[in-house]
């Protein structure tokens, strides 16, 4: 829930792991919220290098 885009190392660990042939992994930009929320997940992100 901590990317604007997924990794391809993410995605493709994640089809390595599921047992679905078509896993759901989504990228959702967070367009507002509560305050007290946002600040939480801003302090507890870090950027994807």
């Amino acid at each position: 829930r901590l990317f604007a885009t997924v990794p391809p190392a993410l995605q493709e660990r994640l089809r390595q792991l599921h047992p679905y042939e078509l896993p759901e992994l989504l990228a959702v930009e967070a367009a507002s919220g509560l305050p007290e929320y946002l600040q939480w997940l801003a302090a507890e992100s870090r950027p994807v290098n």
